[in-house]
């Protein structure tokens, strides 16, 4: 069974330019979460049971990020608008049976949540996703058959904001994983207060490589360092929402 660690991303975000390229501590962000996946999954990639991928659109803007390809991190170049159907592209290319999803902005996505969700992948459930964490520290993935179903039953058009809702009719394995605290972080890449986010808990957690996903997070509120973006909580939400109701009315049209 080959198994795709599949990294979302694309250029072009209009509320932090270039975000996955920021400099962040001397590196550019993405660059903290392809580690994180690459330590988690040491073993299956050297086994070639696991590979990781960022997928990303066919708009030249994209070839930026190319700065991330190596023996290890490959960039697949796929549908611009659908990113379901961009998964599909890249899973068939790559004869892949299974994908684990993680969002380019998501710098600290669970090494444990990630791994639950490959388990659940290799016993061959259809649909697995982690609970519980805090919102960018959990993690999720299908077989390609249920991403297949998945494409089947949406149009080819625009499906980006909430993309996940094209597998709605699938039904879920669900690992609940218990974090404090849980509510209070958020960490997502999506505004410059995340950046500031981000790099506040790089230069004051010097651990937060190796730390369990539970003892990271309560690090985090201890130090209050989840002040320093927890104003964007309800203006993310307001923006998710309304832009993907935007992306609906444009794919009835």
């Amino acid at each position: 069974m080959k198994i795709g660690l599949l990294v979302t991303a694309r250029m072009g975000s209009t509320r932090l330019h270039d975000k996955h390229l920021k400099p962040l501590h001397g590196r550019p962000a993405l660059s903290y979460l392809l580690d994180r996946i690459e330590n988690t999954f040491e073993t299956p990639m050297l086994e070639g049971l696991a590979q990781v991928f960022i997928a990303t659109g066919s708009s030249s803007a994209n070839a930026a990020l190319g700065i991330f390809s190596n023996d290890h991190v490959h960039l697949f170049h796929g549908d611009d608008d659908n990113i379901p159907l961009r998964h599909l592209q890249l899973a068939k290319a790559h004869s892949l049976d299974a994908i684990v999803s993680i969002d380019g902005d998501d710098l600290f996505c669970s090494p444990e949540a990630m791994w639950a969700v490959y388990e659940g992948l290799m016993q061959g459930k259809p649909l697995v996703k982690t609970t519980g964490y805090p919102f960018g520290m959990n993690a999720w993935g299908y077989s390609c058959a249920a991403l297949q179903q998945a494409v089947s039953t949406q149009d080819h058009g625009l499906l980006e904001t909430g993309w996940g809702r094209a597998f709605a009719a699938i039904e879920a394995k669900a690992i609940e994983l218990h974090c404090d605290y849980a509510d209070k972080v958020r960490a997502s890449l999506d505004y410059p207060l995340d950046l500031d986010f981000f790099s506040s808990v790089i230069a004051h957690i010097p651990a937060w490589q190796t730390l369990p996903t539970p003892d990271l997070v309560s690090k985090i509120v201890a130090q209050d360092l989840h002040l320093v973006n927890s104003s964007l909580h309800d203006v993310y939400w307001q923006n998710f929402h309304a832009q993907m109701n935007q992306e609906k009315t444009k794919a009835l049209s």
